[in-house]
């Protein structure tokens, strides 16, 4: 059956691919050039999508948190900047009426998830050196978690390695390039040249007369400047033939591009997030780009025309160059997204111990091994995982129920319940408590911490608001201040600072600060709409 690229002519490909790249740039702000601003807020572009949303995407794409670490909102909690009962309010919607026993206290859905936050129950777990550390309770942890063996089903290697081969295909192409990819799994810096070769060429290129040597042939774009000089460079990140290559490709970016998606495979449906993640690999350069593409009458654009096309023109030749060089050395496959998505299903096991080693979560003798194997496809594989299933995976799972027992101890200690009586606790219970936790993970935290820590700004000031318009309005004090000559409102900032203080001086002038570039609009409702 036909695709829609195979009915549509090459003009018509390439306006569609435009408008893709279009959407796809959203997610870098236009800001630029630095000299007229004195703020970059990276996710401007998104401001019409719901808070939550945009910093979602935010952390897809640019890798960025939108909330305070919780070990910072926690010091606020510990110097009264958060309020306990704001923490609760926030915590209303997700809280279940359910409670269970632990020692001689009934302990709440609500408080478990609450001290999740206070605590950092949910903060990684991090097995010391048991043997050899000191630790005064490692009696009772080794009495709970004895408790939990018997009720507390720890995950098997299996749905380890399930759960691992599951994440990456829903991530790959959506927040993971494939370049990403070979990176984690291979070992390879593929991401980290292709930078390297983009930061290259784009100063060069957008090089407004700084340059003691200018860059030649700059009047046909990038993308042709490019062309004519790389297909020049001997030799190329190791690109095999790679001035043929150069030189041989179309003349118009949008068609190296589609023909690039296409030898990488990705799917027509995730070619926006794709092109996006690429993109926001070096968000200040396509932040420039992005600026210049739209400013068409800038006398730099004017003389020296370039754009997001061009730019992923170029990227993901590389891009797909590098990655299929690496697909073929390491793993003897074309690397195109069916063919990735493939090994790792077909490939589990060896995909993990893959993962596992370039995270730096092996064992140095298991490492050594995978580093053995690393150029053999399903070779030599099931033995280092049946070694490493009977000798580390046991480990692993009673550090796992040691972790579980310390999460459970820091929670009775902040109950105010002592640990020989938790240890003495039901196992159903005990299970219930460590469940409550994993199902409340420290990613979906900020959004809790944000409401709490913003309640308690709200709460005082809409306080003072209700109680200053419910004062007397008539009989104006004697001696109330002389009206001001004028008022004026500044940017806080430095260079405006001078300018109003001496205006203040020569009479009585009232100036006010404004942080102008954080002016949002806001619709902000308390109870009920009112």
């Amino acid at each position: 059956m036909a695709t829609m690229n195979d009915v549509l002519d090459p003009e018509s490909r390439r306006m569609e691919l435009r408008g893709v790249v279009r959407l796809a740039g959203e997610v870098i702000a236009q800001y630029w050039p630095m000299r007229t601003f004195v703020h970059h807020n990276p996710l401007h572009s998104l401001e019409y999508l719901p808070f939550e949303e945009t910093v979602r995407r935010g952390k897809q794409f640019l890798n960025g948190d939108g909330y305070l670490p919780s070990d910072v909102y926690r010091d606020y909690v510990n110097s009264g900047r958060i309020r306990l009962r704001h923490l609760e309010i926030a915590l209303q919607s997700l809280t279940r009426d359910q409670q269970i026993t632990l020692g001689s206290r009934t302990v709440s859905h609500s408080e478990v998830l609450q001290a999740c936050l206070t605590e950092g129950l949910c903060s990684p777990a991090r097995e010391p050196l048991d043997d050899q550390l000191e630790d005064p309770d490692r009696d009772l942890i080794e009495r709970i978690a004895r408790q939990l063996e018997r009720v507390l089903e720890t995950p098997s290697l299996d749905d380890r390695i399930r759960t691992v081969v599951e994440d990456s295909r829903s991530s790959l192409c959506r927040s993971l390039t494939l370049s990403h990819w070979c990176d984690d799994t291979l070992g390879t810096t593929i991401v980290q040249s292709i930078n390297d070769q983009m930061i290259k060429w784009c100063s060069a290129f957008l090089d407004e007369g700084h340059a003691a040597w200018a860059m030649p042939d700059r009047d046909g774009g990038l993308y042709q400047a490019w062309k004519r000089l790389a297909s020049q460079e001997w030799s190329l990140l190791g690109i095999a033939d790679s001035r043929r290559k150069i030189a041989a490709l179309p003349d118009y970016p949008e068609d190296v591009l589609l023909e690039s998606l296409e030898l990488l495979g990705i799917p027509v449906e995730l070619r926006q997030d794709y092109l996006s993640l690429q993109l926001t690999a070096l968000p200040g350069w396509a932040g420039f780009i992005k600026w210049r593409g739209e400013e068409r009458d800038y006398p730099w654009q004017q003389a020296h025309p370039v754009g997001l096309v061009k730019f992923l023109a170029i990227r993901l030749w590389y891009a797909r160059e590098l990655v299929q060089a690496a697909c073929r050395d390491y793993l003897d496959i074309p690397g195109r997204f069916e063919d990735i998505t493939a090994y790792m299903q077909d490939y589990s096991e060896e995909y993990y111990l893959r993962r596992q080693r370039i995270a730096g979560h092996l064992p140095a003798l298991y490492a050594e091994e995978v580093d053995r194997l690393a150029h053999r496809k399903g070779q030599g594989w099931s033995t280092v995982l049946t070694r490493y299933r009977t000798d580390v995976v046991p480990r692993q799972q009673a550090a796992s129920r040691r972790g579980a027992a310390r999460r459970l101890l820091t929670l009775g200690r902040s109950l105010g319940i002592e640990g020989v009586q938790l240890a003495e606790s039901q196992a159903h219970d005990l299970k219930q408590a460590i469940e409550w936790i994993e199902a409340f993970p420290e990613s979906n935290h900020g959004p809790i911490w944000l409401k709490a820590f913003e309640a308690g700004y709200h709460e005082p000031l809409i306080g003072q608001l209700i109680e200053a318009s419910r004062r007397p309005t008539g009989n104006i004090e004697a001696g109330s201040p002389i009206r001001p000559y004028s008022q004026s409102v500044y940017c806080i900032d430095v260079r405006s600072e001078p300018f109003r203080r001496h205006f203040e001086a020569v009479g009585p002038h009232e100036t006010f600060g404004f942080a102008g570039f954080f002016a949002a609009f806001i619709r902000y409702r308390v109870g009920n709409g009112t």
